[in-house]
């Protein structure tokens, strides 16, 4: 009987106990890019400062149906994804809810602007006013756009696809095409001793390079994209203060905090006020739904 009591009185002790060591709730981090592009690195970046307050599986899901397929399968579980909002826009594949920038899944967006750009010391923006260039994209929202460019400028050059921004940039790197076309232009400033942009559809110009709108107009001359970020299993509550774990990744020199310091060419929303965030997101998918 003392046995049993004393039992007793120590399951209550145990009980009383702050939960320190309360097991982690699982977060599922899932990465529907390639598996050495940017939204490997900057999720495997938040991977690494989230693991020390969730249970973080980090899946790899390239492409929008096999991420969706992994969605559903976890529907009821907690993760933490990311897409492409052209894609959103303008893809069958990336079409499904989870991808569509709404208030009850939406976390924060990359802003960022494409832009034109070649070697050093090669071919300039005279050269791609007049045409017979040979240049690199990588995705068919992409073809379209200078396509369209093509017919603004009242020219003719050849697009010439590759798998990824990567493929892009070491194309003209290693000149097998002459100019190239990117979303993302990390990777063009990495090589700025190489590499320099021509022209950018941001329409106030990028780090020095300037306008494509102050060259030619059309509609896509000033289309700005964004990579949403994305939660699924959040209550509205739960949604709300993992923004703020967001937020403060980002205001500090976490992992993901000095990710973004050295990145060239992002504009993050994790800081922003969630309504404006909201609206960035949105307005960045729609402008592409033409």
């Amino acid at each position: 009987m003392k046995k049993l009591i004393l039992s007793v009185i120590a399951a209550l002790m145990l009980a009383t106990i702050p939960s320190v060591a309360t097991a982690k709730e699982k977060l599922y981090i899932i990465n529907s890019g390639s598996t050495n592009g940017t939204f490997n690195a900057i999720l495997s970046a938040y991977a690494s400062d989230l693991k020390t307050m969730y249970d973080v599986e980090y899946v790899q899901a390239k492409g929008c149906s096999k991420a969706s397929v992994i969605l559903k399968k976890i529907k009821k579980a907690k993760a933490f994804y990311i897409s492409q909002g052209i894609k959103a826009a303008t893809s069958d594949k990336c079409s499904a809810s989870a991808f569509q920038p709404t208030q009850d899944k939406i976390i924060a967006s990359d802003i960022k602007f494409g832009m034109i750009f070649g070697r050093i010391g090669d071919k300039g923006i005279s050269d791609l006013k007049k045409g017979g260039n040979k240049i690199a994209y990588n995705t068919n929202p992409n073809k379209d756009w200078l396509a369209k460019l093509d017919r603004s400028l009242g020219v003719t050059n050849t697009h010439v696809k590759y798998k990824n921004s990567t493929g892009v940039m070491l194309a003209v790197l290693n000149g097998e095409v002459d100019l190239g076309f990117i979303n993302s232009t990390k990777k063009v400033w990495q090589q700025k001793g190489k590499l320099v942009g021509l022209l950018s559809l941001n329409p106030e110009g990028d780090n020095g390079v300037p306008p494509l709108s102050g060259v030619t107009k059309f509609n896509g001359a000033e289309k700005g994209q964004v990579d949403n970020f994305f939660v699924q299993g959040f209550s509205k509550s739960e949604l709300i203060k993992f923004r703020k774990i967001i937020a403060n990744l980002h205001k500090t020199d976490s992992t993901v905090g000095l990710w973004y310091k050295k990145a060239v060419g992002y504009v993050n929303t994790a800081t922003w006020s969630r309504q404006d965030a909201i609206k960035a997101a949105k307005d960045y998918v729609n402008v592409w739904r033409d």
